[in-house]
């Protein structure tokens, strides 16, 4: 095992072209992995060969590493690899961080997710939330301006620190006491926010509280280029309160078609607290498209899990 390099990219990026596909994020992720301050990434080999790959990021003021991108050759799947590059990224990260714990997002179209191995390495599951997967086509978007009783508040992703801080909206908006952006269980700590200022990230609020009852969601996209279509768009939607859902996706919609100007996939990760059927039925309204090789887009499941060490 050794840390990887840009030539290791063409290599790594075959181990898993079965199963990522046209969706996979790490060939628009690779260098910026490599010249991540608090990026850990490494490839294990076998007779020369590279038939693993696997980066950790440092977070939570340097206490928790959170495992990306873990994928390995196919003939190589269920021998313990992955868990050999976890136990040497936590190694590597060992000689500068207390690093106490470890976390991961695991989707469950993931072939690992069936792997004994990786519940193994992973004692709780911290959420599991639904992931809804369509296409954005702006030409097709149904030209909705948004209502002028319902302003929803742009703000830069460090702004997002406001909502920790007061305990009625930080209960309500993350009950599990994280906050998911671009596939990371933070811990609601401000010093995290400042490692995604390099991120392509869109946040809508229009939260507020009135004699201690929380309305309006808290909404955080990051986007990044795919092989197809052009553009992967993920959104997290906080908070329960579904009246406010087609604000924030008209929001995100109009973004993707002002901005991106391109076909996008949009995949929204909700939890539990907001009503997923009412949620469909807003979707429906927009007419998004499902993503076609992404089976049900209201049976995918993903998958945050956490491991002390």
């Amino acid at each position: 095992m050794r840390r990887a390099t840009a030539e290791d990219k063409n290599k790594v990026l075959v181990l898993s072209e079965k199963y990522h596909g046209d969706l996979d994020y790490l060939p628009s992720y690779y260098e910026s992995f490599l010249q991540n301050p608090v990026a850990v990434p490494f490839v294990i080999s076998k007779d020369s060969e590279i038939i693993g790959y696997m980066c950790g990021f440092v977070i939570d003021n340097g206490e928790t590493i959170a495992q990306r991108a873990g994928r390995i050759s196919e003939k190589f799947h269920g021998r313990g690899y992955l868990k050999l590059l976890s136990e040497q990224i936590i190694a590597e990260a060992r000689k500068i961080y207390n690093i106490q714990r470890m976390v991961s997002a695991v989707n469950c179209d993931n072939p690992y997710i069936q792997s004994k191995s990786l519940w193994e390495m992973y004692s709780s599951v911290i959420s599991t939330k639904d992931m809804l997967r369509y296409v954005v086509i702006p030409s097709q978007l149904i030209n909705s301006e948004l209502p002028n009783n319902r302003p929803l508040k742009n703000m830069p992703i460090h702004g997002v620190a406001e909502y920790f801080d007061t305990e009625v909206i930080r209960k309500h908006l993350f009950p599990e006491d994280r906050i998911v952006i671009n596939w990371i269980p933070y811990r609601l700590l401000p010093s995290n926010l400042s490692l995604l200022e390099c991120e392509n990230t869109v946040c809508a609020s229009d939260v507020q509280v009135c004699n201690r009852i929380v309305s309006g969601l808290l909404s955080i996209a990051t986007f990044y280029t795919i092989r197809r279509p052009r553009y992967a768009y993920s959104l997290d939607l906080y908070g329960s309160d579904i009246s406010s859902v087609r604000y924030h996706l008209l929001y995100h919609l109009k973004f993707i078609a002002n901005e991106l100007k391109d076909l996008a996939c949009l995949s929204i990760v909700v939890g539990k607290e907001l009503d997923k059927q009412k949620l469909l039925d807003v979707i429906a309204e927009c007419g998004l498209i499902k993503l076609t090789d992404s089976g049900d887009p209201s049976k995918t499941l993903q998958y945050y899990m956490e491991c002390n060490l």
